[in-house]
């Protein structure tokens, strides 16, 4: 099989796929510092999410969300989403936790989309969503 350098310190070989030659160690992660990938620890702020319960009618979603437990039972909610270009590559969860007959409306910020559209609304008791911002709009890569 052929192998070449890649300037990042690891091996590209057509067999294997690419190799870190600076390999973490066991029961780490590579992590990116800057400027290279380093061996590190996983800690509990990798595997944490930011989850938040919300009962008031208008839910603002910000940059340090990651779970949104939307509890609709007084009154219909609407999620504004934060700008796509602050949160790309971020996913979003968002879950009606009522079982209640009113809705949650994700509103995507100015004219941005979510799957095309301006909102996305959450109709049925315990339904969620999973949207992903690709800097410019949102899309719906999951479903509960």
């Amino acid at each position: 099989a052929t192998s070449v350098s890649v300037k990042s310190g690891g091996i590209l070989n057509a067999a294997t796929g690419f190799q870190i030659s600076n390999a973490a160690a066991s029961g780490n992660v590579l992590r990116g510092n800057g400027t290279n990938f380093v061996s590190a620890a996983l800690t509990s702020v990798d595997i944490t999410a930011a989850l938040r319960t919300v009962t008031a009618a208008t839910i603002t979603v910000t940059t340090a969300d990651t779970i949104i437990l939307a509890d609709p039972t007084s009154a219909t909610q609407t999620a504004n989403l934060p700008a796509a270009s602050t949160m790309t590559g971020r996913l979003l969860y968002i879950k009606k936790i009522d079982t209640g007959p009113n809705t949650v409306t994700l509103d995507a910020n100015s004219t941005e989309t979510i799957d095309g559209s301006l909102t996305y609304v959450l109709l049925v008791a315990r339904e969620g969503v999973v949207i992903i911002s690709d800097g410019s709009n949102w899309y719906v890569v999951g479903t509960f």
